[in-house]
């Protein structure tokens, strides 16, 4: 392998992996790479002094360290037969060499970018035994968005919706299922989502001048949990004739996750609240946007992250459920995540005061907000028309 190629490997291995070092250019250093028969596996070693700079050394002096941070050689396991990357970095400004077995470096800038960047080079090592260009590392697999869902309390639903306020939510929601004549999208979610139109529907006038050509359902819920929403999408809340399924879902769930501790008047308990953990509660919203994929088969999926709120303690673990919920890979055209944060803060991270009654629910101005990013997707799925059967 050539210097000039060995370089370009630790270039594309660290820009791929966002290493913070500061690498410098080929003709400040080089890299050589060496073979050997050594059949040692990867040890400890003992650092010595020679030409590196001291400061930096002194504090690691005579101790014993784990392989391979600025050593004098690194062995690699690559099938029945070992490599060694002898790694020779040497300053243009030069100073002496340090011999044949020991790594030259005189600069601290040196050091640190060696030892940043040391299992870059050890990369190098490892491809295709250091003889034939450059293969750049693989990104592990995105996990699945229809993948299982272990159970936790975000998503073991109730045998039945007890809380009477619910309960009037739920049938009012199967209700408007029942009669739905060509409704192209719903809205299912909490009492943001219930606020686009109904009590004190602060989002209205955004909800009739933006959506209402679509004939739209409200499915929102006051309060409600992923657990309970569970139970309203498995109980009757997507039951529509055959013909009516609706052409796209917009779904935001999960912020009640982290303040429902109980229901029906103190009567039901949940093992929810601010305790609750962020992977459970991200499983849980995935577990609702995985019934509407099964029950509507041809209906396409908006699955909003949790919106800010002013709450500092819940606002943490909303954005990790949001963080959890991105790394998903969704099937392309049929669902998509939409983190919508930025839109509702401040550069500072606070609230955007205008967008907020509340600090949790929406102004008039803020659903303008929401709808500014929801219509375009809205419009895109259902000129996509409907999921075919594959």
């Amino acid at each position: 392998m050539k210097v000039s190629d060995a370089w370009n490997c630790v270039l594309q291995f660290a820009s791929q992996y966002n290493s913070t070092c500061n690498l410098p250019r080929l003709p400040d250093f080089s890299v050589r790479v060496l073979e050997t028969g050594d059949d040692s596996l990867i040890h400890p070693v003992r650092r010595s002094r020679g030409a590196v700079n001291p400061p930096y050394f002194d504090r690691h002096r005579g101790s014993r360290i784990p392989l391979p941070f600025l050593t004098h050689e690194i062995h690699v396991i690559k099938s029945v037969r070992l490599l060694r990357i002898g790694l020779h970095l040497t300053h243009r400004e030069g100073v002496a060499q340090a011999g044949k077995r020991r790594i030259s470096v005189m600069t601290s800038f040196a050091i640190r970018a060696a030892v940043n960047c040391i299992g870059v080079v050890l990369a190098v090592g490892l491809i295709g035994g250091a003889s034939d260009g450059c293969k750049t590392p693989q990104e592990p697999a995105a996990p699945d968005f229809r993948d299982a869902i272990p159970p936790s309390s975000s998503t073991i639903m109730p045998d039945a919706i007890r809380d009477g306020y619910w309960h009037g939510q739920f049938q009012r929601v199967n209700q408007a299922v029942s009669n739905a004549d060509q409704s192209q999208v719903v809205f299912f979610g909490d009492s943001i989502t219930w606020r686009w139109s109904l009590a004190k529907a602060e989002g209205k006038a955004v909800w009739q001048d933006r959506f209402a050509k679509y004939n739209p359902i409200n499915m929102g819920n006051s309060g409600d949990i992923t657990p309970v929403m569970l139970y309203r999408v498995t109980h009757g809340n997507l039951d529509f004739a055959k013909g009516q399924q609706p052409a796209v879902a917009v779904l935001l769930c999960g912020t009640n996750n982290y303040t429902v501790k109980q229901s029906d008047g103190g009567k039901v308990k949940w093992d929810l609240g601010i305790d609750a953990q962020p992977g459970d509660v991200a499983g849980g919203v995935r577990a609702v946007a995985q019934v509407f994929r099964r029950r509507l088969p041809s209906t396409r999926v908006i699955m909003l992250g949790i919106l800010p709120v002013k709450n500092a303690a819940k606002w943490i673990r909303c954005r990790e459920t949001n963080r959890i919920n991105a790394g998903y890979s969704y099937p392309d055209g049929e669902v998509v995540f939409l983190d919508l944060e930025d839109h509702f803060l401040n550069a500072d991270g606070s609230l955007k005061s205008e967008l907020f009654v509340d600090g949790t629910h929406l102004t008039t101005k803020g659903y303008a907000v929401l709808a500014d990013s929801l219509e375009p997707v809205i419009q895109r799925f259902i000129e996509a028309g409907p999921i075919q059967p594959k």
